[in-house]
């Protein structure tokens, strides 16, 4: 049986750093829409280093079924040329569920508070410069207290 998407989302470019924007209560059609567009806009980058900033800021939730491929999501990125993945507005509960997503899998991922930040670490990445002294971000792990 065949369901609707739920879930919405943007995606834009700022030269090797694809942005996108995701909103609402996701589920697996959702999502998969979501993926075939970033799959289209990342061939552009013909597997040179690229970064990849995902908003959660409108985010909501999602189903376990989003939750089982978003490491399958960050792999094929990594082997597209994605040297970096940013998450911009994660709560507590979005960082937990991150490192979750991410354990095990060897990948990374680096969370800000805003876009602006994540397009300036992004930089700094792709640059292969270390990030500007006065940009907060954290490192996939190392969670705050609560």
């Amino acid at each position: 049986m065949s369901s609707d998407a739920h879930g919405s989302f943007s995606v834009e470019t700022q030269g090797n750093i694809v942005i996108a924007t995701l909103r609402g209560a996701w589920n697996i059609e959702g999502a998969m829409a979501y993926f075939q567009e970033l799959e289209r806009v990342v061939a552009r980058y013909d597997k040179q280093p690229w970064c990849r900033v995902v908003d959660y800021r409108d985010y909501d939730l999602h189903t376990p079924e989003v939750t089982a491929a978003q490491p399958k999501l960050s792999l094929w990125c990594q082997l597209q040329g994605c040297v970096d993945q940013v998450y911009v507005g994660c709560n507590s509960v979005d960082l937990k569920a991150l490192d979750f997503s991410y354990a095990d899998s060897g990948m990374t991922y680096v969370a800000c508070d805003t876009v602006e930040e994540a397009v300036r670490y992004c930089q700094s990445v792709l640059n292969d410069e270390p990030p500007p002294a006065d940009l907060h971000f954290i490192l996939a792990g190392d969670l705050p207290e609560d």
